[in-house]
């Protein structure tokens, strides 16, 4: 079996993944095993590592719920200007359709004015003799 101590430590940088970190620190536990250290020793530097990672997660998460939220603002303000545009549309649509009705109503009154107008003139006119309908 190989001496832990004869292989190199490497120390972790700041950009190294917590798992590699946590290693680092497995063999050096390793490593001082053998020298019969007291284990309680390690005990607080193993626990403000243990709070130094939940505190980076917690961060971590945080940062992503903060993307999250941004994300999901950007949706909705999408979504609400695609909403106005289509309110808007719709709007421009009825007033068209408004008119054209309002048009054809004239129309239609002018027609039935149009149609109206000879038969005010012959009821003014009175019955005719000359008139073949009646004898």
């Amino acid at each position: 079996m190989d001496d832990v101590r004869t292989k190199t430590i490497i120390k972790p940088t700041l950009y190294d993944s917590p798992p590699s970190k946590l290693s680092f620190i497995t063999r050096i536990i390793r490593y001082l095993e053998p020298c019969n250290i007291d284990p309680s020793i390690i005990e607080d530097p193993t626990k403000l590592f243990s709070k130094a990672m939940a505190a980076m997660e917690e961060k971590e998460a945080e940062k992503a719920m903060q993307e999250g939220e941004d994300y999901l603002h950007s949706v909705m303000e999408t979504a609400m200007d695609e909403f106005r545009k289509f309110e808007d549309e719709m709007e421009r649509m009825l007033m068209a359709e408004n008119s054209l009705q309002k048009k054809a109503k004239r129309m239609g009154n002018s027609m039935e004015k149009a149609a109206n107008c000879p038969s005010k003139k012959s009821a003014m006119k009175g019955p005719s003799f000359r008139s073949k309908a009646h004898p």
